[in-house]
């Protein structure tokens, strides 16, 4: 390689590392908002608590014939041990945002779903309470400035494959 394909390579190597430093600097700041609201709400939440649900609406979004998961695979989503994650559903279902649902020929197997009375604050307005944040950054943007965000967001998800 030419010293100035070298060059090039090694400026492009450092832009995807300070392009990967702000989503990971984007993504906290989103996170830390959400949990915020999260906090604000009747029941606060914790973060392992809000994962926990997010896993759950993103597994009916994906699945609507079949709401609820499995504590293996709700445990599996999250990254998290089985133990850990039966403590979080416990203290869940004693909120009253999940319920468990229990094979009748089978006691032992139980789905973990999300409580219907919660499921319309889950699906829009938490989303919408996520998206607070971008929100306030589109209104401050100057002239031109959103559109360069949202074509720049569209173009990386299109480099990375992701639909």
């Amino acid at each position: 390689m030419s010293p100035a394909g070298k060059g090039k390579k090694a400026k492009r190597e450092a832009e995807a590392l300070a392009v990967a430093e702000a989503i990971k600097a984007i993504n906290q700041h989103l996170r830390k908002e959400a949990f915020a609201a999260a906090q604000a709400l009747p029941t606060p939440l914790t973060p392992q608590q809000m994962l926990a649900l997010r896993v759950l609406v993103r597994h009916g979004r994906e699945h609507p014939e079949a709401p609820g998961m499995a504590l293996g695979e709700l445990a599996a989503g999250m990254g998290s041990g089985h133990s850990t994650v039966s403590g979080i559903v416990d203290r869940l279902e004693r909120a009253g945002l999940v319920n468990r649902a229990v094979r009748e020929d089978d006691r032992r197997y139980a789905r973990i779903e999300l409580a219907a009375e919660v499921l319309p604050f889950l699906k829009n307005e938490l989303p919408a309470r996520r998206a607070g944040p971008v929100f306030a950054a589109a209104e401050k943007a100057k002239e031109g400035e959103w559109a360069d965000v949202v074509r720049g967001v569209q173009v990386l998800k299109r480099l990375l494959d992701i639909s």
